[in-house]
């Protein structure tokens, strides 16, 4: 396991990289990649974690870990299964499929017990993003829950503007799923990876300069060892 480094975005010094080996019946073990970084100062104020979004990785927060650490912070940051340096779970890597949402508990109660509660100082904080906000918001409502505090930003927690109601939205899913059609591609989804895609136009960033430098990570992932297999609907955010 290891980090993707660019001169544009170079990985903060200190890390520890490696992967959870979660079991399945009868199925090679799923491999969870995560990192974590000690505090920059000596004096600790605790450790945050970070649940990135749906399609992220880690070295796209390469700046807040180092904002993070100058602030006396350790930092842990994880690959959810199904992208980033984690294990697909299926033939498409583009899709980042799960079999059930709770899957992520797992991948969060395993990172707590043998990487944060063994090797980083509490109290405890979370970092979230998008479907790491569901994660997290999850993640609190279990009994024993670690965390002292958590800051989500744009939370997954609910689809805006759908012509029909949540409880038609939840059971139309659930039936696609008991039909066997859990695996596809959401339509308009892309189906392959695009290296050429551009900034003009795009409704998730107004920044250039990190839109370009998370595309250049992505290039560059794909030639490196655990890299052949790009995260679904991996557009630089």
């Amino acid at each position: 396991m290891e980090l993707v480094s660019i001169p544009q975005n170079p990985a903060p010094l200190g890390a520890t990289v490696d992967a959870l080996e979660i079991p399945r019946r009868f199925r090679k073990p799923i491999r969870v990649r995560y990192a974590h970084w000690p505090s920059g100062l000596k004096e600790r104020h605790g450790t945050v974690c970070i649940f990135p979004g749906r399609s992220e990785y880690i070295e796209k927060y390469f700046e807040v870990v180092g904002d993070l650490r100058r602030r006396g912070f350790y930092v842990v940051a994880i690959d959810w299964r199904g992208q980033g340096g984690s294990t697909r779970l299926a033939r498409n890597p583009l899709k980042g499929h799960v079999r059930s949402f709770d899957d992520y508990q797992t991948d969060v109660s395993r990172l707590m017990s043998e990487v944060v509660l063994p090797d980083c100082p509490p109290p405890y904080y979370v970092l979230a993003h998008s479907m790491g906000g569901a994660i997290a918001l999850k993640a609190a409502t279990m009994r024993g829950s670690w965390f002292e505090r958590m800051v989500l930003s744009a939370p997954m927690i609910r689809v805006r503007g759908l012509p029909v109601s949540d409880a038609f939205t939840a059971n139309a899913t659930a039936l696609v799923s008991a039909v066997g059609l859990g695996r596809l591609a959401v339509p308009g989804g892309m189906r392959v990876y695009r290296q050429t895609q551009i900034f003009d136009g795009n409704i998730l960033t107004s920044d250039a300069e990190r839109f370009a430098r998370n595309l250049s990570v992505l290039r560059l992932r794909r030639s490196s060892p655990w890299g052949r297999r790009p995260s679904a609907g991996c557009a630089p955010r």
